[in-house]
C-alpha cells in the first residue's frame, strides 16, 4: 500500500493529488529532513550575552578615550580626550559609555584643572616680578590690604593655590555636578543618572586650558566651558538643546539675580546712610 512522502500515512490504491493526512501535494518529492547539529559549547552563550568589544561600554556605546585608559596608556587617554572635548565635543559627549565611575571622572576633572591653576598662578607670579611691588602701593595706604596683595600674588600666593588647588577643584567640581544635574531634573532633560552630569563636567574642565592664553585666556575659558556644558548635557542624556541649554543658563540666571538684589540693598543703604548725614 503506498504511503504519503510528506506524512508516511497510509493511502488508498488509487490516491488523489493531496493527502487527506497532512494535505500535501503527493506529486512533489519529499522534503529533506533537517539534521539538527551540536552548538559548540559556549558559543550561544556569547552570541546572546552580546558582549561588547573592549573599546564599548556596558550600553554597547563606544566609550572614549579616558574610559578606554587601561587600553590606550593614562597619557594618550588624558590627551585624546582633553583635546576632542575642545575640538570635537559633540563626537565625544555622544560615545560617553558612562562606565568609568565618579573617581576616575573626579581624578580628570582635577588632573586638567590644576594644570590651569599652575599656568594661572605662574603667569600672576611673572607680572608681580615685572610689576613689582610699587604696583600696589596706592592701595589700602600702608595698611593691611597693601601688605597683602603682594603676598597673594607672589609667591606665598603661588603656594597657596597649589596646595588647596586639588581640594578647590574637586570640591567645585561636585558641586557644579549637582547644580546642573538639578537644573536638568527640573526642566525633564535628565534622561540619564547623575554620573553621566557628573562626567560631563569634569569634562568640561578642559575649557579651563584657556589660561594658557594671556590676559584673555581665563574669561574666554569660563565662556566656552559653559558652552561645552551645554553641548555635553544634550547629547550625554540624549536630551533637546533647549532643555540643556535652559539647565545651564538657569543656575547663571539665579546668580545674576542674587547679585541684583544685593547690590540694590547696599545701594539702597548707602542712600539711607548719605541722606541721614545730610
Amino acid at each position: 500500500m503506498p504511503s504519503c512522502p510528506h506524512c508516511q500515512a497510509a493511502l488508498p490504491s488509487f490516491p488523489e493529488r493531496y493527502c487527506l493526512n497532512c494535505g500535501g501535494d503527493l506529486e512533489l518529492p519529499a522534503p529533506a529532513p533537517v539534521l539538527e547539529t551540536a552548538e559548540p559549547p559556549g558559543v550561544g552563550a556569547s552570541v546572546e550575552a552580546g558582549s561588547p568589544p573592549s573599546s564599548q561600554g556596558a550600553s554597547g556605546v563606544e566609550g572614549v578615550p579616558w574610559e578606554r585608559k587601561r587600553e590606550l596608556g593614562f597619557a594618550t587617554a588624558l590627551v585624546e580626550s582633553t583635546g576632542q572635548v575642545l575640538f570635537s565635543p559633540v563626537q565625544f559627549f555622544s560615545k560617553m559609555a558612562g562606565s568609568e565611575g565618579i573617581g576616575s571622572l573626579l581624578a580628570y576633572a582635577v588632573l586638567v584643572g590644576y594644570a590651569a591653576v599652575l599656568v594661572d598662578s605662574l603667569y600672576g607670579l611673572v607680572f608681580q616680578m615685572v610689576a613689582g611691588s610699587g604696583t600696589w602701593s596706592g592701595f589700602g595706604r600702608g595698611g593691611e590690604l597693601e601688605r597683602l596683595l603682594p603676598w597673594a600674588l607672589g609667591t606665598g600666593g603661588l603656594l597657596m593655590r597649589l596646595l588647596v588647588g586639588p581640594i578647590v577643584l574637586a570640591v567645585g567640581t561636585m558641586l557644579k555636578a549637582g547644580v546642573f544635574h538639578l537644573c536638568l531634573l527640573l526642566v525633564g532633560g535628565a534622561r540619564r543618572g547623575f554620573e553621566m552630569t557628573f562626567g560631563v563636567v569634569a569634562y568640561t574642565t578642559a575649557a579651563d586650558l584657556f589660561a594658557l592664553i594671556p590676559l584673555c585666556g581665563g574669561l574666554g575659558g569660563l565662556v566656552y566651558g559653559l558652552v561645552l556644558t551645554g553641548i555635553g548635557l544634550a547629547h550625554a542624556h540624549r536630551t533637546s538643546g533647549g532643555k540643556a541649554a535652559a539647565a545651564v543658563l538657569l543656575p547663571l540666571s539665579l546668580a545674576c539675580c542674587c547679585c541684583a538684589v544685593v547690590a540694590i540693598l547696599f545701594g539702597s543703604s548707602i542712600a539711607a546712610l548719605v541722606k541721614g548725614l545730610e
